[in-house]
C-alpha cells in the first residue's frame, strides 16, 4: 500500500496543469513569428536584369524567406512568412499574387494587400535599394 496516497483533488490540479502546459505549447508554436530578426546589413538579393527577366527573387533575409518582386512601379520586397499561421506562401507570377497553401490565402502582388483567406494584415514589406545594378535588403 502506498504510503502518501494522492488525493483526488492533488491528482485533478497535476492533470490540470498539465493539460494548460501542453495547450500553451501549441498555441505558441502556431503564433505568428516575430520578425525583428532580420540583418542589421544590407543582403544582396541578385542582379537587377534578372529580377526584370524572372519577375521575383527569392531569398533568405535573415531567418526569414523573402522574395523582390519586380512590379510597374518598381522593385517591392516583401516577407514570404503569411501573417495569418506564419505558413510560407508561394509566388504566381502569372497573376502576379502570392498563395498561402495553409489556408488558401492570397496576398496581391504589387503591394502585398489581403485578396482573399483569413489574414487580416498584408505582407510586410522590407526596405530595398538599387545600387551598381543589384538588388538589396535593408537600408544603405
Amino acid at each position: 500500500m502506498n504510503p502518501h496516497p494522492t488525493s483526488r483533488r492533488a491528482w485533478l490540479l497535476a492533470a490540470g496543469a498539465s493539460a494548460l502546459a501542453i495547450i500553451g505549447g501549441i498555441i505558441a508554436y502556431f503564433l505568428p513569428r516575430d520578425l525583428r530578426d532580420t540583418p542589421a546589413e544590407p543582403v544582396r538579393a541578385g542582379a537587377l536584369d534578372e529580377l526584370e527577366a524572372r519577375g521575383y527573387l527569392a531569398l533568405a533575409y535573415g531567418a526569414y524567406p523573402a522574395i523582390v518582386v519586380s512590379t510597374e512601379a518598381g522593385p517591392v520586397a516583401y516577407s514570404r512568412v503569411c501573417t495569418h499561421f506564419s505558413c510560407t506562401v508561394e509566388y504566381d507570377p502569372g497573376a502576379r499574387e502570392f498563395r498561402c497553401p495553409c489556408h488558401d490565402a492570397r496576398f496581391a502582388g504589387e503591394d502585398g494587400r489581403v485578396l482573399a483567406g483569413p489574414p487580416s494584415e498584408p505582407l510586410r514589406r522590407f526596405d530595398l535599394f538599387v545600387e551598381d545594378g543589384q538588388v538589396y535588403l535593408g537600408s544603405r
